[in-house]
């Protein structure tokens, strides 16, 4: 492996930055709140993640499910939530406005990693021969 001079490691404060779940603001009658599926006979789920973890898809080796109708269902209730709510716009709203409000408040830590992103490029050019 090559090391890179002047390279850093992501600062602290941007490490954990992209694995954080985006959640909608809290409160009720909103996207987080699932009264459609839960009202069609449906599970109630703590998160998408937790949905995804229940034992009750039977899922196979290769993360598969069976695709039952319970399954069919279930999947057919939550898309219709979905777009009732346009949780996808909500959320998307959310995490851009996180992500405005992170790069103001570490606009120098970014700066730096730009800084440092574009000396690996540097060298990686070098390295294949395509100048810089």
């Amino acid at each position: 492996m090559h090391e890179v001079p002047g390279l850093r490691r992501l600062p602290p404060a941007l490490a954990g930055a992209g694995r954080r779940d985006v959640q909608p603001p809290a409160g009720g009658g909103h996207i987080d709140d699932p009264v459609r599926v839960v009202d069609k006979g449906f599970k109630r789920y703590a998160s998408p993640e937790a949905a995804s973890r229940d034992k009750a898809w039977h899922r196979g080796d290769e993360g598969d499910t069976r695709r039952t109708r319970r399954e069919r269902d279930t999947a057919v209730a939550d898309i219709e939530c979905k777009r009732e709510h346009n949780t996808a716009g909500v959320w998307r709203t959310v995490a851009a406005e996180r992500q405005r409000r992170d790069i103001s408040r570490h606009r120098s830590a970014y700066e730096s990693v730009r800084a440092d992103q574009e000396r690996v490029r540097s060298t990686v050019r070098n390295v294949l021969g395509a100048g810089g």
